[in-house]
């Protein structure tokens, strides 16, 4: 109690380097399990006030499997190894691969540059998604570049705003944002929405928006602010893009479903991807094509008209589903007693859209009040200046190098969705026996309308 903050950290950060130290010494071979223990703890819980080689020493040691009768990770603490092919896995991670295993290093520098905020089970749950991320081609070739920079990175696991877990067809997924990355931040930062933990327990989804986020939007943007073109590359919309196709191809090689729709939209047609992209959210809305840098009012006015159309037409939508909720309670009432389950399925998607359209109205309102904002700013004599200095880094070859990069990466996705569809990788567990379908409720509702006028006065 006689000592100060400052004080407490000096002796806690020289007791964990003694720590190390003395581990050191006993590292030339596997660990005991105590000391592999007192390894993942120093790691974990004193990673913030160790160096840089004490962290990098720790990962190493952990990435070994302990001397003793019993090889894998205790339940109890927090198992960053990661697993080889056929390696047992214990609380979310796995043991190392074996010595002789060429991309071992590479997991064991990757896992050491990884920080983490929240719990241990969160950091365990991170680096499982990490382990999984690395068994991509892809991901590995963006990693070793990552590793090269000897970038830290701080990850942590949030509850996101406006994210609703949903079941449908038997699969359990969620709406609303999957991760975000601060590239500006020091150490960067990058955020997973925490329903990944529930609705994709064998991690492929979680790691292809890992590799969107860090090795996508995280790498280029340290690329960018090395060539000093940061300004335009935080406007430019193939952030997004570049980012989503390292997502998707590493997704589509770890043996994920292809089941987004964005994708399948770029590869029909990239400008159908484009239109659509430009008001999926308020960050997107205000991103430009580097041709249109230079003068991006005329580019916002378009999108504002869009936006208004798109909530006139779900206002519509949101009716026309009301319309068939209130039919199913209808024909599952006195009058017809129609069992309910046969309209479960019509009736989950119904309940689904309604509780996502009041979501896309409120963010669509957001992206209108933006937009109408940098038409202001970019009409301005100092917006128009703005403009001028995003056209000129725009022209650096920078954007030119990530588009030849995005053209691999869109062939390599081509051949991973070559005999796949759109409507197959949705596909979920089989309807139940004799469902409803919406399009038969609503024939269903119009005929009864004609025979039983009576049962609609409101109609």
């Amino acid at each position: 109690h006689l000592l100060d903050g400052e004080q407490f950290l000096a002796l806690l950060s020289a007791q964990s380097a003694a720590s190390v130290s003395a581990l050191r010494e006993r590292a030339t071979a596997p660990l005991s399990r105590p000391d592999y223990l007192l390894a993942q703890h120093l790691f974990w819980r004193r990673g913030p006030l160790l160096s840089e080689r004490d962290r990098r020493d720790l990962s190493a040691w952990i990435a070994r499997r302990p001397r003793g009768p019993r090889e894998e990770a205790a339940p109890e603490t927090p198992a960053v190894a990661v697993p080889g092919r056929g390696a047992p896995r214990a609380g979310g991670a796995g043991l190392a691969a074996a010595p002789s295993d060429p991309d071992a290093q590479l997991r064991t520098d990757f896992i050491a540059l990884m920080r983490y905020t929240g719990s241990e089970e969160d950091g365990r749950a991170l680096v499982a998604i990490a382990t999984k991320m690395l068994e991509s081609p892809t991901a590995r070739r963006y990693a070793r570049e990552f590793v090269r920079r000897g970038e830290t990175v701080t990850f942590r696991l949030e509850d996101m705003a406006g994210s609703v877990v949903q079941e449908e067809n038997g699969r359990r997924s969620f709406t609303g944002t999957r991760g975000y990355t601060y590239t500006t931040r020091e150490p960067m930062e990058v955020a997973l929405n925490r329903h990944f933990l529930t609705t994709d327990p064998s991690h492929e989804h979680a790691a292809g928006t890992m590799a969107h986020e860090l090795l996508g939007h995280g790498l280029r943007g340290a690329q960018a602010k090395e060539k000093n073109v940061s300004e335009a590359w935080g406007r430019y919309i193939n952030d997004e893009t570049n980012a989503r196709l390292v997502g998707w191809v590493v997704r589509g090689e770890l043996g994920g479903r292809l089941d987004d729709g964005y994708m399948w939209s770029y590869l029909r047609d990239p400008n159908e991807y484009y239109r659509s992209i430009e008001t999926g959210s308020e960050y997107y809305a205000g991103t430009l094509q580097a041709a249109d840098m230079g003068d991006p009012v005329p580019v916002y006015r378009r999108r504002i008209a869009v936006i208004q159309e798109k909530k006139r037409s779900y206002e519509a939508w949101r009716t026309a589903l009301q319309a068939d909720q209130a039919a199913i309670a209808h024909f599952t009432g006195a009058q017809h007693n129609v069992p309910a389950r046969r309209f479960s399925v019509v009736s989950q998607e119904t309940e689904n859209r309604l509780q996502t359209i009041p979501t896309w109205i409120a963010e669509w309102d957001q992206m209108e009040t933006s937009l109408n904002a940098l038409v202001t700013r970019f009409s301005s004599r100092d917006g128009r200046r703005e403009a001028a200095r995003l056209a000129v880094q725009a022209g650096d070859p920078f954007f030119n190098d990530v588009e030849t990069e995005m053209a691999g990466l869109q062939r390599t996705l081509a051949g991973l969705a070559r005999g796949r569809t759109e409507d197959g990788e949705n596909r979920g567990a089989p309807d139940p026996p004799d469902q409803i379908s919406r399009a038969e409720l609503r024939r269903m509702r119009d005929d009864d309308r004609r025979r039983n006028p009576a049962h609609w006065p409101a109609a």
